[in-house]
């Protein structure tokens, strides 16, 4: 389960809108001046982002939470969002070669941009469908606040 926390903005029904802060993994690097994704993390980084999660445990709005999603569906989402429009590209290629027998690098280029634009509209269509599946959509695990401090003994030396 991929967990991040955030702070219920909405609530409706079941459902809840919750506001996170995009996080970059680049403050631990030593690389960050030469790497593109550091640069990119600059310039999208710190903006709020806000999602429809299913609320599990009837949080209210301004509450904070853990929210979380299950590793299967970030998989199954990511394969369909770089698989289907490269897929579209590659038979739009593989077609006006085909098609067109002696195609020059026009017809190519034109079929892989057809295939490109139909890889994205399928995208689009399996992410209409998918919408409102509850397997796809992140849950409130718990509230933030609601972690119990644990005292240990002090230590003793002897």
């Amino acid at each position: 389960m991929i967990e991040t926390q955030g702070v219920v903005v909405n609530v409706e029904d079941d459902f809840a809108y919750v506001q996170t802060q995009r996080q970059s993994a680049c403050g631990g690097c030593d690389s960050q001046s030469g790497c593109g994704t550091s640069a990119l993390s600059t310039v999208l980084g710190g903006k709020p982002t806000r999602f429809k999660v299913i609320n599990s445990v009837g949080a209210k709005a301004g509450d904070s939470v853990v929210i979380g999603l299950e590793e299967a569906a970030l998989l199954k989402s990511s394969l369909a969002a770089y698989l289907l429009p490269l897929a579209g590209l590659v038979l739009g290629v593989a077609t006006a070669l085909v098609a067109i027998p002696g195609v020059g690098d026009g017809g190519t280029a034109t079929g892989a941009g057809v295939g490109l634009a139909a890889g994205f509209w399928v995208l689009r269509q399996v992410n209409g469908r998918n919408r409102n599946n509850l397997d796809y959509m992140p849950v409130i695990l718990r509230l933030s606040n609601s972690w119990k401090t644990v005292s240990f003994p002090p230590r003793i030396d002897g």
